[in-house]
Order: structure tokens, then C-alpha cells, then sequence
């Protein structure tokens, strides 16, 4: 009769265990399903992309880092900073308007650039390296804006490494913002199994199980 029982408690042990790793390779799903965003922002450069090259000043009321789980991290007021050449007919037209949380506006409260130069750029640089989700870029709110304000985006790490590109950002609209989600590159925590690993985990204990009941 003992080694009745012993089966008996080897197959409830088998069950346990496969519930256990079919709801962990759930939670697990359910949690890989929300979007994180691109790790270890420091740097963003946005250029004019603007096909008629000799109207491509780049022209940027507003600059707009989403943290992941929080706000925007490209603000003045959190220690953010920006650098750009200045339009010489309009010098306090400084990148500094890029981050100071208004948007949008108009000529002069934006930044805008002291050339139509396709090397142009606004160079924004966060407190920290920052996981972000998305970014939005504001334009000028005038006709001058809708005829001009579609960019290209660059996100850099610490070390100077490009992280990601983002292509024809249009802000050409009645809102005067172009707006992306950024990639997830965000990865497992260590010592959490991939869902792959749960499902063979759970596999295996179902062979274990059938083979307990043939016996």
C-alpha cells in the first residue's frame, strides 16, 4: 500500500507543479505585453527633414522625452539642457525654448536655426540616462510651421552610441506635433524564465504525469 501512496502523492505533486508553471508562464506573458521603452537615453538630436533644402530651417518649439512610467524628462526645470546655433536676425530664438515645457508657440519663442544647413541640429541632453517610451517633437504654430516642421530624430547613449533613429517625424498638422513610440529594449529580469522555458517546464511535467497513470 505504500508505494500506492507514494504514486499518489507524486502525481498531486505533478499537478501542483504544472499549475504552478502554466500560471507563472501567464504572468509572465502578461507582463512582457506591456510596453517598456529604449534603455539609457542621454542624448537627442533632431534635424530638419525638410526635402526642400533651401527652406529647411529647423525650427522646434518643443522637445518631449517621455520616461517610461513617468512624464517628460526633457525639461529645463529637471536639469535638462540644449545647444544649437541661434538665427542671427533672431537671437533670443535660443534651443532653450525647446525645453522649457510650452508648446507650441510661435516665432521667436522657439528655437530656430542660424542656417537652412541639413548639419543643422538641436542637441537636447538629459539630467541622466533615461529609459524612455516615446518622444514628441512640437513645431512652429504658424504657416511657416505646416510649410517646414518634419524631423529627424537621433537617441544616444552615455558613450556617444547611436540607440535609435527615428525618420520624418511630421509635426505638418493642425496640432503642430510628430509624435513615436520608442522600441522596447527593456529585457527579462535574471532569474525569471523566458515563457519558452515555462511552456517546456510544463511540457515535461505533463509526460511525467501521463507516464504516473499508466502505472
Amino acid at each position: 500500500m505504500a508505494p500506492k501512496k507514494g504514486g499518489e502523492m507524486s502525481k498531486k505533486m505533478t499537478r501542483t507543479l504544472l499549475s504552478a508553471a502554466i500560471a507563472s508562464g501567464m504572468v509572465f506573458c502578461a507582463m512582457s505585453g506591456a510596453h517598456a521603452g529604449l534603455i539609457g537615453v542621454k542624448e537627442i538630436k533632431v534635424f530638419s527633414a525638410n526635402l526642400n533644402t533651401t527652406d529647411a530651417w529647423l525650427q522646434v518649439s518643443e522637445v518631449v522625452a517621455n520616461q517610461t512610467g513617468g512624464g517628460d524628462v526633457a525639461l529645463s526645470s529637471l536639469g535638462a539642457t540644449a545647444a544649437g546655433s541661434v538665427y542671427a536676425i533672431s537671437p533670443g530664438s535660443s534651443p532653450d525654448f525647446a525645453i522649457d515645457g510650452i508648446a507650441p508657440q510661435g516665432f521667436p519663442d522657439i528655437f530656430h536655426s542660424a542656417t537652412f544647413a541639413a548639419t543643422e541640429a538641436l542637441t537636447v541632453t538629459l539630467a541622466s540616462a533615461t529609459e524612455l517610451d516615446s518622444i514628441a517633437i512640437y513645431g512652429r504654430d504658424d504657416n511657416f510651421g505646416l510649410l517646414r516642421d518634419i524631423y529627424n530624430v537621433e537617441l544616444y547613449d552615455m558613450s556617444g552610441a547611436l540607440l535609435h533613429t527615428v525618420l520624418g517625424l511630421d509635426a505638418r498638422n493642425n496640432n503642430h506635433v510628430g509624435s513615436a513610440v520608442l522600441p522596447d529594449t527593456s529585457v527579462p529580469p535574471v532569474g525569471i524564465a523566458e515563457p519558452g522555458t515555462l511552456a517546456l517546464l510544463g511540457l515535461g511535467l505533463m509526460g511525467l504525469s501521463f507516464r504516473w497513470r499508466q502505472k
